[in-house]
């Protein structure tokens, strides 16, 4: 798939299974998916991830070699392992975020978007050309450039603009509905205002 809008509906179910049975529940929609199954935790392909985690929906995940450009500052706090994440923020500098050295391979979405378990939330992902859009319950939570493929010291072996599409489950019921895909030739109108302040070159 490339140059599309892709939307669904998504909902927790109750139950966990192991060996997440202590942890967040946590899915994800991996995108511009190539390679072979198994390049990351020998299950999921190559990809860049938006992430539907419990609080963490549509933060952005780096699986097996890919980056992308995120405007992004370090949060306020670390996470369980020490790590300080990147929080995107339209109003500061662009960061690299990404299988780069020296690079974040998260970066967390601007917004908790998420209703209350059970309820249904609907999720977009925009995909055009080389940029990405993260959308939840109908508002931007990250714009996401440049997306490409690296090798280990980081330098760009490919423009990733295309590929397929992979629903991720790892231990904890979940229901998706309404699966619909789109293709496009531009960004959806509602979404252009928002994808242009991001790429103004004077910030």
């Amino acid at each position: 798939y490339q140059n599309y809008h892709l939307r669904a509906e998504f909902k927790w179910g109750e139950n966990k299974f192991e060996p997440r049975l202590n942890f967040l529940r946590d899915n994800g929609i991996l995108y511009h998916c190539t390679g072979e199954y198994g390049a990351f935790w020998n299950v999921w392909m190559r990809a860049p991830e938006m992430q539907v985690q419990e609080t963490d929906m549509g933060d952005f995940y780096a699986l097996a070699g890919v980056a992308m450009d995120i405007r992004s500052r370090k949060s306020g706090r670390a996470d369980a392992r020490g790590l300080w994440a990147q929080i995107y923020d339209p109003s500061v500098a662009i960061q690299t975020i990404g299988n780069v050295p020296g690079a974040e391979g998260r970066c967390r979405r601007i917004l908790d978007l998420e209703r209350s378990h059970g309820e249904w939330n609907s999720l977009e992902l925009i995909c055009f050309e080389d940029t990405a859009v993260h959308v939840v319950n109908g508002q931007v939570v990250m714009v996401l450039r440049n997306s490409r493929v690296v090798n280990q010291s980081g330098e760009t072996l490919q423009s990733l603009q295309r590929g397929k599409i992979q629903f991720q489950s790892e231990g904890a019921e979940a229901y998706y509905r309404r699966i619909q895909i789109m293709p496009i030739e531009s960004i959806p109108d509602r979404f252009k205002a928002k994808v242009k302040a991001d790429a103004d070159p004077s910030r």
